[in-house]
C-alpha cells in the first residue's frame, strides 16, 4: 500500500518540525490505539501542531481506532520515523 501513496505525496508533505518528538508522540499513540484505547488531549493537542494530521485526529476522535492505525503508520513511513 504504502508503494501506492509514495508517489502521490513524494515532494508534497511537509517536513516534520520535531522528528524526535514526534516519533516519541507517535510511539505513543500506536500503543493506544492498538489497545483500543483513546488518545490523551496532550496528544490530540499535539497531533494538531503536526502537518497532515486531520485525517488521522478524526479518526481517533471518531474512535476508528483501526483506520487511524493504518493513517499513523503511512506517516510514520512517509516522515520516516
Amino acid at each position: 500500500m504504502l508503494d501506492k501513496i509514495r508517489p502521490l505525496v513524494s515532494g508534497g508533505v511537509p517536513p516534520v518540525p520535531d522528528k524526535e518528538k514526534t516519533t516519541k508522540l507517535f510511539a505513543e499513540l500506536s500503543t493506544l490505539l492498538k489497545s483500543n484505547r483513546l488518545a490523551e488531549k496532550e496528544h490530540i493537542d499535539a497531533l494538531r501542531q503536526l502537518p497532515e494530521t486531520a485525517v488521522l485526529v478524526r479518526q481517533i476522535e471518531y474512535y476508528d481506532f483501526k483506520n487511524a492505525l493504518v493513517t499513523l503508520e503511512v506517516l510514520t513511513q512517509i516522515w520516516d520515523l
